[in-house]
């Protein structure tokens, strides 16, 4: 079983277990947003367990090294500042890393993620995700559905697995897997990134050489 899963599933692990004493904190200043919408939960400057409700939540946790649990429902999250760990749950959320190296786990949904600033690590799960890294280096994985994937700026490892995704590594030295399906893939140049399109019909930008030549497992050219 590799590191990724793993992480992935200790941190699963540790926010069932924590439901029976996780509150939702509902005292925060007024004008608290995220994203543009005003909160409904507030997390404070320590390191708070927060989880959402069945509702679609906007949840501001602020500083401090957070767990948070958006619950069901379309969700919105604000990391802030902080080491956090973030799981979306069900729904179609909407989460923000915010400043940090924060882990982040979509769940079941359409979801948006942005990891922000920090070294974050990102997991889309199943469905159709659309994920940005930001700033820093990243480690993002779509798993399942026809993802949309940008590693942004940093040395960023973004690996598209099932399905037909895009993959897209941003500025930086990063490595792009494709994996399954028939993907697309900006590779960039080669002296600073490496690209596998994996298995399926996949089509990537080709190194900047004549005659050019395609990345592995690359079978057309951008």
């Amino acid at each position: 079983m590799n590191t990724q899963l793993l992480s992935k599933l200790s941190v699963i692990a540790v926010l069932a277990m924590g439901l029976a004493a996780i509150s939702s904190q509902s005292a925060g200043a007024i004008g608290d947003s995220c994203n543009g919408r005003d909160g409904t939960i507030f997390g404070t400057d320590s390191a708070d367990t927060i989880t959402g409700t069945a509702d679609d939540d906007v949840i501001v946790a602020g500083g401090g090294n957070d767990v948070i649990n958006g619950g069901g429902g379309n969700d919105t999250i604000c990391g802030d500042g902080g080491n956090d760990t973030i799981g979306g749950n069900g729904g179609n959320d909407r989460i923000l890393g915010g400043s940090g190296n924060d882990s982040i786990y979509g769940g079941d949904g359409l979801d948006t993620i942005n990891g922000n600033s920090g070294d974050d690590y990102i997991s889309g799960d199943g469905f159709n995700d659309t994920i940005r890294g930001d700033s820093g280096d990243d480690r993002i994985h779509g798993w399942d559905g026809n993802d949309d994937l940008d590693g942004g700026d940093g040395d960023d490892t973004v690996w598209g697995d099932g399905n037909n995704d895009i993959v897209s590594g941003g500025l930086g030295w990063d490595t792009l897997y494709g994996g399954n399906g028939n993907d697309i893939i900006f590779t960039g140049t080669p002296i600073k990134n490496y690209a596998d399109g994996g298995s399926g019909f996949d089509t990537c930008t080709a190194w900047a050489t004549w005659p050019l030549v395609l990345p592995t497992n690359c079978e057309a050219a951008l």
